[in-house]
C-alpha cells in the first residue's frame, strides 16, 4: 500500500507541474527554519560538484562555458583535491560528481581521483563528451569503480555533430561508447551505469530519435531532455520555445548542493559558470560555509522572493520549467521520431510562450 501510494506520489510530481513547484517550495521553507544535518541519513542526495578542470575540448554551441569563462583556467592539484574528499567523506557527504565547467578526462589524475572517492565510500558520478574515453582510459575507469558515467550526446549525424559540439568527433565517440560498454559487458562489471543524455534544439529535433537506434543495446540508459538557456551566460539560445528566464520560486539548491573550483573557490551551485555567488574557500571549511552567513543570507534573498538582488539566480529558472516549454505529446513524437507536418510547423515557428 505504501509503495503504491509512494509511485501515484512520484507520478504526481513529474506530471503536475504546480504541484511540484509547490513542494519545492514547501521543501525549501522548512529547510530554512530546520535546516538538514550533515549526516549520512539526511545527505543522500546532496551533490557536491568539485571542478576537477575547467578546460574543454569541445565548443558546444548550447554551454555558457562556450563563451568564454571569466575567471583563469586550469586543474585542480590532487591534494586539494583529496582535502576536499576527506572533508567531505568526514561531513556524511556521499555523493560528488568530480566535474562542472569542463571535459574531466582531460586532467592528468582523473582517473586517480575518482579511485578516492570511491575510496572513501562516495557515490560517484561524471559527464563527460566522450572523445578521450578511448579503450585504454575505458578499462582504467572501469577499474574504479565509478557509479555513472553521462555522455553528451547532441549531434546524430556526423553533420548535425559538428554543428553543435563543433568538433568532428562523431564516428570516434560512438567507437568509444560502444566499446566501453562491451568492455563492461565482456568484463562482468556491475558498474558504471552508462547512460548516454541528449538534449533537443532547434536545431537536431527531426533527428533526436536516432540516437535511439545508434546505441539500442549498447547503453544502460538513454534521456534526452528539452535545451536549457541563461540569458546572461549563453549566447546561443537553441531551444525551441522561447521564453523569458524569470525565477519565481526558491531554489532547493542552496540547501542540497555546493561546488567548488578547480582553484578552491566555494560557490552555492554548479551553473554559476564564474562563481560570482561565491562563498569563500575551502581552506576555510566546507561546513562553515554551508552554514555560513553569506549562505543564509542567499537563502533569505529566496525565502523572501528578492530574486533581483542575486542576479545569477533572477534569471536561472529551474529544469523543469525547460521540460514543461513542450507538451508531453509532443516530445514524445519527437523522440519516437512520429512528427507530423503540423508539429514541424510548430516547432519551426519557435513560437513564445
Amino acid at each position: 500500500m505504501l509503495e503504491a501510494a509512494r509511485k501515484l506520489g512520484n507520478n504526481l510530481y513529474e506530471r503536475v507541474p504546480k504541484l511540484r513547484y509547490l513542494l519545492n517550495s514547501m521543501f525549501f521553507f522548512y529547510c530554512f527554519f530546520k535546516p538538514p544535518q550533515f549526516r549520512q541519513s539526511d545527505m543522500l542526495k546532496f551533490n557536491l560538484y568539485v571542478e576537477t578542470t575547467n578546460i574543454c575540448n569541445y565548443k558546444c554551441r548550447m554551454c555558457a562555458a562556450q563563451t568564454g569563462l571569466k575567471r583563469a583556467t586550469g586543474f585542480m592539484d590532487f591534494e586539494l583535491y583529496k582535502k576536499i574528499i576527506d572533508e567531505a567523506a568526514d561531513m556524511g557527504i556521499s555523493r560528488i560528481v568530480p566535474q562542472i565547467w569542463g571535459e574531466p578526462l582531460l586532467h592528468p589524475r582523473f582517473v586517480e581521483m575518482v579511485q578516492y572517492a570511491k575510496g572513501r565510500g562516495m557515490y560517484v558520478e561524471f559527464t563527460t563528451n566522450g572523445l578521450l574515453m578511448d579503450e585504454k582510459m575505458s578499462r582504467k575507469l572501469l577499474g574504479t569503480g565509478v557509479d555513472i558515467i553521462v555522455v553528451s550526446f547532441h549531434g546524430f549525424t556526423p553533420e548535425g555533430y559538428k554543428r553543435i559540439h563543433g568538433i568532428d568527433g562523431f564516428d570516434r565517440v560512438v567507437k568509444n561508447i560502444k566499446a566501453l560498454c562491451k568492455l563492461k559487458k565482456d568484463g562482468g562489471f556491475a558498474a558504471p551505469k552508462v547512460t548516454i543524455q541528449s538534449i533537443i534544439t532547434e536545431d537536431n529535433f527531426k533527428d533526436v530519435h536516432k540516437v535511439f537506434s545508434i546505441f539500442k543495446d549498447v547503453a544502460d540508459g538513454i534521456s534526452v531532455f528539452n535545451c536549457g538557456f541563461h540569458p546572461d551566460d549563453n549566447t546561443n539560445d537553441l531551444r525551441i520555445v522561447k521564453f523569458d528566464c524569470r525565477r519565481s520560486n526558491p531554489c532547493v539548491m542552496l540547501f542540497t548542493t555546493m561546488a567548488v573550483s578547480w582553484d578552491g573557490r566555494v560557490g552555492i551551485c554548479c551553473r554559476d559558470k564564474d562563481f560570482r555567488t561565491e562563498l569563500g574557500n575551502v581552506q576555510d571549511g566546507l561546513l562553515n560555509l554551508y552554514n555560513s552567513e553569506k549562505m543564509r543570507s542567499y537563502r533569505k534573498v529566496h525565502l523572501l522572493g528578492m530574486f533581483e538582488k542575486m542576479p545569477v539566480c533572477a534569471k536561472c529558472v529551474d529544469y523543469s520549467v525547460f521540460e514543461d516549454s513542450l507538451p508531453p505529446a509532443l516530445k514524445r513524437r519527437i523522440i519516437d521520431g512520429t512528427l507530423t507536418e503540423k508539429d514541424v510547423e510548430f516547432l519551426n515557428s519557435k513560437k513564445r510562450c
